[in-house]
């Protein structure tokens, strides 16, 4: 039997193409089987947003106004993007702003979302709960405005059942993202200690929000639907091809291994230059191109650009090898993008550089879901990423598929499960 409603707050729906958003579309296209009415409050940015499509969903979306930091720049610059560009994020000063924009106050001042949207957001919220109609909240951080709205709802009406969602850590200890971090957590944890529980998207995750914020922690993995893999059609690559898709963080993520590797079985003749290419899409391709430059193969490399989610998924399922670059520390583990769900979903072969320490819950993932796929830490020797390539690289001369018989990888119909 359904519950009564939910309301979900996503400052980014239906979801930009950042592959972490898809979570909150996931969210409003299932509740409905959980819940009898299904909200969505968002910004009315959506009208600019270079958004995913087919995200179909029969829940009643509210827009808000938001005149926030994106909105400034928007207006200085009399450009509207999605994401900021590089040159701007290198423009003197650019790095400290976005530190203070990230750090409370501002973040609900400024952040996305801003002022406004927590006013009028408020006040639409108030009267859709004074009607009945909501008994949950569910709200997902990024932004910080979004958990703050919810803090807000509940201390109005204490009967709210509220669980806030993580898919990253606010106070991060690796990127240093925001200014007085002692003060920042602080404040978040006052803020979800009125939530009943807090949800995120890997058991290093969870375990660092128990520690810093004492609350409750459910693991919902941030992984696909079951359908989406069903309805992919593969990209259709006659070279040996490795693809990555998605964002980087440069001070975190290296190809330089991969590059390394690749430069040495070409030099002993093993790879020909001419069966090989690295397919990369996203944001970052002048960051691809200064990587492979640096160990001469830009011959090899080729940039897609920005695409969608339907054409990322696309390179995913031909790939002979899908790349996934990832990082962690002592004080943070579990950096499992949605990324990963969707390479298992793929059931090619991955190659997982970890810029870090051990990742025993990526291992574990792979292991299960991709045997025979490859975890590799930049400190370690390139043997067994050599051999990783050499022996795909084989698999594809004679024409063999790897990974034909493995077992499904997790979907978002079973996660969604443990909600509430």
């Amino acid at each position: 039997m359904p519950k009564a409603g939910v309301l979900q707050i996503a400052y980014y729906f239906p979801p930009i193409k950042a592959v972490g958003t898809l979570r909150n579309a996931r969210f409003a296209q299932t509740a409905q089987r959980h819940w009898s009415k299904v909200y969505v409050l968002s910004t009315s940015h959506t009208q600019v947003f270079d958004h995913e499509t087919g995200q179909a969903t029969d829940a009643t979306i509210l827009r808000v106004p938001s005149y926030d930091f994106r909105w400034l720049i928007w207006f200085l610059q009399r450009k509207k993007a999605t994401h900021f560009s590089p040159q701007l994020k290198q423009q003197p000063g650019i790095s400290w702003i976005r530190r203070a924009v990230d750090s409370f106050p501002l973040n609900i001042i400024l952040g996305d979302g801003g002022f406004f949207y927590l006013l009028i957001g408020y006040r639409r919220a108030v009267a859709l709960i004074k009607k009945g109609e909501i008994s949950h909240l569910y709200s997902s951080f990024r932004p910080m405005s979004d958990h703050f709205l919810a803090y807000l709802l509940v201390r109005r009406f204490p009967f709210l059942i509220w669980a806030a969602d993580f898919r990253d850590v606010p106070v991060d200890p690796l990127l240093k993202n925001v200014w007085c971090p002692g003060f920042q957590q602080w404040v978040i944890r006052k803020l979800v200690g009125r939530a009943q529980q807090l949800t995120t998207v890997s058991e290093g995750l969870a375990e660092y929000l128990r520690t810093h914020y004492g609350r409750p922690v459910q693991v919902i993995l941030n992984a696909p639907m079951r359908q989406q893999g069903l309805e992919v059609q593969a990209q259709n690559f006659e070279q040996f091809t490795i693809v990555y898709t998605g964002s980087l963080y440069p001070q975190q993520q290296s190809a330089g291994p991969l590059f390394q590797a690749i430069k040495n079985l070409l030099e002993d003749g093993t790879l020909k230059e001419s069966e090989l290419k690295v397919v990369v899409c996203g944001k970052d391709g002048a960051l691809w191109q200064s990587w492979a430059t640096a160990f001469g193969l830009a011959n090899i490399l080729e940039d897609r650009g920005i695409l969608n989610h339907a054409e990322s998924l696309s390179l995913q399922h031909g790939a002979h090898v899908n790349l996934l670059l990832s990082w962690n520390s002592l004080g943070l583990q579990g950096i499992l993008s949605a990324k990963v769900f969707e390479y298992l979903q793929a059931k090619r072969p991955i190659l997982a550089i970890v810029n870090g320490s051990t990742d025993p819950e990526l291992e574990n993932l792979i292991s299960i879901y991709s045997p025979g796929s490859l975890v590799v830490y930049p400190n370690q020797s390139l043997h067994a990423l050599t051999r990783f390539l050499q022996k795909e690289y084989q698999n594809w001369q004679e024409g063999k598929k790897s990974h034909l018989s493995l077992p499904d990888a997790p979907c978002w119909e079973n996660e969604i499960k443990k909600v509430f």
